[in-house]
């Protein structure tokens, strides 16, 4: 900092003359316990220098003289120390032994009338002396989050910067950071790293630095990270497996590629359908010779003290299809109709080997495939055919075929008779009209429990068969003059055999709970 003494000359020229300097400037940056050496300077010889400090009233206390005619040199406390060179330009050094924060120390010069002073503000620095790492004194499982604190632990001037390291890394994210002030300018900084736990930071080591000068920092002792994790389960050799019965050991191993610590324990579950089983307790899971049982979704769960992860496998076991059930059989003039199921237990995904169904029937004991058309329904186990091109007045054997890779299932046989053909015949109590003899057709309700739930499945077969009926019996009404003709016996006869035959081939016992349908069905001929 310079100060000029400039001087007006007969009103046309400003001469400027004497400078002061004082170094070094504000602030005079010093270490706590070490001397700061102020220079007061002019390029002009001569003048009397004086060193003040200015306490905190505001009054000015003299610290040395300097100068002057006599070129003296004086000191005015013990607290400083006075040195002088009267050269060609004069130098006054000033050293502070035991400088003082925010003191403010001022040089003046008094020459021919004229006064030059300046000042400077003492800084003193309080550097960071020692750093505490304050760490969680468990370890941190991978995903969660652990705190870890850093402070400076003597106050320091002025406030400390803390930055985290991890190994040779600097981390920027997650930290948190105060500062404190005290009434002496003094400062303590506090850090905190959230550190969120990933199983590649296992080992390595978390440190941090502190500084408030430059060039200059403080390092803490270093907190090494025991992550705990466990890695996702695999299963070998793959994650779904479709095999064929009887096929000798079966293996499935259970792989952990990473853990800290190992594994402790395994564990393999089945389950199929409401079925849960454990199997095993080893990595390895065996089977033996593979059975129809033995289908199901295997699930193997490793364990360690930071959790544990799990992996699944499907397996099947293929085998030639199961029995198809043939549930009813209902043969009309030149065709029949055949309603069969095929149950399963499996309640999970697999790929079954391709299969085909074929109706089949047989007229002289021998079985072979017959015309027929798929009709749709809303169960997806549950099937209608109707067999087509048959013959009047026929017992016919149905039974139904399934067929995969691995061998064929034969359902258990259902006998139907096929109905006369329609005749035309004359009324031994009427004169004239003809009466047109049919079978009866009509509507059933079948009710199938499959799984231990009730699936109901309306069947409307041959509604045209229905239409004929009741015209046969407009006919009987209307053609004769009479109540009385032998068509109305047979009429109600035909209804309540064949309800009773949908109710006998339904149910496998006397006793069921279409019995009673049954009866109504009987009543209800009547009316008909």
């Amino acid at each position: 900092m310079l100060k000029y003494s400039c001087v007006l000359l007969f009103s046309l020229f400003l001469i400027c003359g004497s400078e002061l300097i004082l170094k070094p400037e504000t602030p005079a940056f010093v270490k706590k316990g070490q001397t700061l050496e102020l220079t007061c300077q002019s390029n002009d010889p001569g003048g009397l220098y004086v060193f003040y400090t200015i306490d905190v009233e505001g009054r000015r206390i003299s610290l040395g003289v300097g100068g002057g005619g006599f070129k003296s040199c004086l000191s005015h406390t013990n607290e400083t120390s006075f040195q002088c060179n009267f050269e060609e330009i004069w130098t006054l050094k000033l050293t502070l032994l035991n400088p003082i924060h925010n003191q403010t120390i001022e040089c003046s010069r008094a020459y021919n009338r004229t006064m030059l002073s300046i000042n400077t503000t003492i800084f003193v620095q309080v550097p960071v002396s020692t750093l505490t790492l304050s760490t969680p004194p468990t370890t941190v499982r991978a995903s969660r989050s652990i705190n870890i604190t850093c402070l400076t632990n003597d106050p320091v001037r002025p406030a400390a910067s803390i930055t985290w390291y991890k190994g040779t890394s600097e981390i920027f994210t997650q930290i948190t950071t105060s500062i404190q002030q005290d009434a002496n300018d003094l400062y303590r900084t506090v850090s905190v790293l959230q550190y969120t736990g990933m199983p590649e930071d296992n080992g390595q080591q978390v440190y941090c630095r502190a500084s408030n000068i430059e060039g200059e920092h403080v390092e803490s002792n270093r907190y090494t990270l025991n992550v705990t994790y466990i890695a996702e389960v695999q299963i070998f050799p793959v994650s779904s497996l479709n095999i064929v019965a009887g096929t000798k050991q079966v293996w499935l191993y259970c792989h952990v590629s990473n853990a800290n610590p190992e594994i402790i324990y395994y564990r393999w579950t089945k389950s199929n359908s409401l079925v849960f089983t454990v199997v095993s307790s080893v990595q390895m899971y065996v089977i033996e010779s593979a059975l129809k049982e033995d289908t199901g979704n295997y699930t193997c769960t490793a364990y360690n003290s930071a959790g544990n992860s799990s992996g699944t496998v499907d397996i099947y076991v293929q085998s030639r299809p199961m029995k198809p059930t043939i549930t009813l059989v209902d043969c009309d003039v030149t065709s029949a109709t055949i309603l069969w199921t095929v149950t399963t237990s499996l309640s999970f995904r697999y790929t079954p080997p391709f299969q085909q169904e074929t109706l089949q029937l047989s007229e002289q004991n021998k079985f072979l495939n017959c015309s027929y058309k798929k009709m749709e329904t809303n169960v997806s186990s549950v099937y209608i055919y109707r067999a087509i091109d048959l013959n009047p007045s026929t017992e016919y054997k149905f039974r139904v075929v399934a067929s995969n890779v691995h061998g064929s299932s034969f359902s258990d046989n259902r006998t139907c008779h096929t109905a006369e053909k329609p005749f035309i015949s004359q009324s031994k109590d009427c004169n004239n009209g003809l009466i047109i003899g049919g079978s009866l057709g009509g509507a059933f309700i079948l009710i199938i429990v499959s799984g231990g739930s009730a699936i109901f499945i309306y069947i409307q077969i041959n509604r045209k068969k229905q239409q004929t009926a009741e015209q046969n019996d407009h006919y009987v009404h209307h053609i004769c003059s009479t109540n009385e003709h032998p068509y109305q016996d047979i009429s109600d006869q035909n209804k309540a055999e064949q309800n009773d035959h949908y109710v006998h081939h339904i149910c496998s016992t006397n006793e069921h709970h279409y019995q009673d349908i049954s009866d109504q069905n009987k009543e209800l001929s009547i009316w008909n």
